[in-house]
């Protein structure tokens, strides 16, 4: 999407991004109402707008932008920009700004934003996911009577086990490690041991 551009500078953004190899369907907005509608109608892969725009503030144009989505690369172009704007236009959410005069490093600006905007997706996705598989783990352990565990590869308790606590007075740090051998009878201690190292050699020749 390009925000805020007259027809032949479009067309020269446009022209520029093609013979850099770029492939990408674009849509040319002048005014704030053209630009609302736009954000509305779809969710672009990135923004670019234009400093000196018609009745686009940058600073607006960037919260509507952010309200649409965090992740969503945006892009200035303007003819000049000091340190103080340029740091005020970052810090409200811009991700790069490119000068006219400098205009040919803007395919490369487009390529690294929108890689970044993949990773910070691609971790986002992998968080919740985290999350989602956590709670699901928690739910089980409490909702069941039957004491469930988990462990790292040695063997060792790292998390707080709720049912285990209940049922064997255990702290949780207590049971942390091989803590949680303490709360076996000392007649079956060995067994257990011995039944635990056979299942991580299982696991490891898998």
């Amino acid at each position: 999407m390009i925000v805020g551009h007259s027809g032949a500078d479009a067309d020269a953004v446009e022209q520029l991004l093609r013979r850099a190899g770029l492939i990408f369907m674009m849509k040319s907005v002048e005014t704030m109402d053209a630009f609302i509608y736009a954000l509305d109608e779809s969710t672009p892969d990135i923004v670019l707008a234009e400093c000196r725009m018609a009745d686009i503030n940058e600073l607006v144009a960037i919260e509507r932008v952010r309200q649409k989505s965090a992740e969503l690369p945006i892009i200035l172009i303007t003819n000049t920009l000091g340190d103080q704007a340029a740091v005020a236009l970052i810090k409200a959410g811009a991700n790069d700004y490119i000068l006219r005069d400098d205009l040919e490093r803007l395919p490369a600006a487009i390529r690294r934003a929108l890689i970044e905007s993949q990773m910070v997706r691609a971790r986002k996705q992998a968080e919740e996911a985290l999350r989602a598989s956590e709670e699901r783990y928690r739910s089980l352990v409490v909702a069941i009577s039957q004491i469930v565990w988990t462990t790292n590869a040695n063997g060792e308790v790292t998390e707080d086990l709720p049912t285990w606590r209940a049922f064997t007075g255990q702290t949780a740090e207590q049971m942390k490690g091989d803590g949680w051998l303490a709360a076996v009878h000392p007649d079956d201690r060995d067994r257990v041991i011995a039944a635990a190292r056979h299942l991580r050699a299982e696991r490891r020749g898998l």
